[in-house]
């Protein structure tokens, strides 16, 4: 159930986006590769939910910039399905502007969530702890294995979560 996975943490809770399929990112469209990645989530309005994708560009064992950007996740059903099995990424400014479709493959809705964007061989790994406190494989990450075997990107570095000073 995504609308479970989407709609469901408190305002403010980040989801690290631990590993993925790409070095690109379909959400934030930039030439940056991308790391650290995370889910800053925000306000929730007309059952959809807003949050904020973020990023770090990172040369060498420095990270030189943080970037993201406002996103609106609306929850879909197939015509079949009970349940919201997928959602529309769109962007928060433009809502037509539609950026991904995500799948939820699996989630235990404590540790972690794979999803798998739509018509893809992409998949993600959102971690719901930070994996710098708590570096465990998660069954999501065994999961990933299977579903999208193909380039697995550890987008997780170490420092990326460190509090800024």
């Amino acid at each position: 159930n995504i609308s479970k996975l989407i709609l469901m943490p408190d305002m403010g809770t980040r989801h690290y986006v631990y590993e993925g399929n790409s070095d690109s990112d379909y959400m934030l469209n930039t030439t940056y590769p991308f790391h650290c990645g995370a889910m800053l989530w925000q306000g929730i309005e007309n059952d959809t939910r807003n949050a904020q994708r973020e990023s770090k560009n990172i040369t060498g064992q420095t990270f030189i910039e943080n970037y993201g950007r406002w996103v609106n996740l609306k929850p879909m059903k197939d015509t079949s399905a009970n349940v919201s099995t997928w959602m529309e990424v769109r962007d928060y400014a433009e809502r037509k502007f539609i950026l991904a479709n995500m799948s939820l493959v699996y989630s235990d809705y404590q540790k972690c969530a794979l999803l798998q964007y739509k018509d893809t061989d992409k998949c993600e790994v959102w971690r719901y702890e930070n994996p710098e406190k708590k570096n465990k494989t998660t069954v999501c990450e065994l999961l990933h294995e299977y579903v999208c075997p193909n380039n697995i990107t550890i987008y997780s570095k170490p420092g990326c979560y460190k509090k800024q000073k």
